[in-house]
């Protein structure tokens, strides 16, 4: 028996399928990124404070520059940037095994 091809339909519907999937798709990586930048830009700021002096001079540059800073002053005044330094050392603790050595007793 010989097979029938698909109906317009069904190639219209499949096709509608795979635009609203990839629509889907699309969006949430979209989403995922734009978390990721302003995690970044939250508990990073001082790193993007650094990556802007790396920026050609210019007008515009030390416009970048001065903003990057006032980002970085606000994020350390809330303790945002704080946080992520707390995190990093715990993490090269654990990764040296710093973190499994018995430690000795305050005012000893």
């Amino acid at each position: 028996m010989a097979t029938l091809p698909p109906r317009p339909a069904a190639k219209a519907s499949r096709l509608a399928r795979l635009r609203r999937d990839t629509a889907s798709n699309v969006g949430a990586g979209l989403s995922i990124f734009l978390t990721a930048l302003v995690a970044l830009a939250i508990f990073r700021s001082a790193d993007l404070v650094s990556v802007t002096y790396d920026l050609p001079p210019g007008e515009t540059s030390e416009a970048v520059i001065a903003a990057a800073e006032a980002w970085n002053g606000w994020m350390e005044a809330i303790g945002a940037a704080g946080v992520s330094q707390r995190a990093t050392e715990i993490v090269e603790a654990f990764a040296s095994g710093e973190l499994f050595l018995p430690r000795e007793p305050e005012g000893s």
